[in-house]
């Protein structure tokens, strides 16, 4: 079982909530500029999707300093952060973790406040 990901890894299936989400967000918008030019889209609607590809290709590669995206997507993103560090504060408050699991929530934790601290950049 060579491709197993070892503990403490964060790659793969265990990358956290965050990072995939991120990896997501960037496939989606990524997919939807491809099909811009199928679906009709004006110049200004194709720019604004190359904003939000850019913005979540520099939090993935986990930039300090990625370019602005259009606002919708920044308030999104505010939202998720804000729904994801309720949740984390309630796993906080679950009195037995293993290891594992302890190490997966501070990796979920120290996702969400390093896009936390890039998304607070743009207030």
């Amino acid at each position: 079982m060579m491709n197993r990901p070892q503990p403490g890894s964060t790659s793969g299936d265990e990358e956290d909530a965050i990072t995939l989400w991120l990896r997501d967000s960037l496939s989606q918008a990524e997919s939807a500029l491809t099909s811009g030019g199928e679906m009709g889209w004006s110049e200004s609607q194709t720019q604004e999707l190359q904003r939000e590809v850019d913005f979540f290709a520099a939090l993935v590669r986990r930039s300090p300093n990625p370019p602005r995206p259009p606002e919708w997507v920044l308030e999104h993103v505010r939202q998720m952060l804000a729904r994801s560090e309720q949740r984390a504060e309630k796993s906080r408050q679950t009195t037995v973790l293993s290891p594992r699991q302890q190490a997966m929530r501070d990796a979920f934790l120290d996702s969400v406040q390093r896009v936390r601290r890039t998304i607070d950049q743009f207030d």
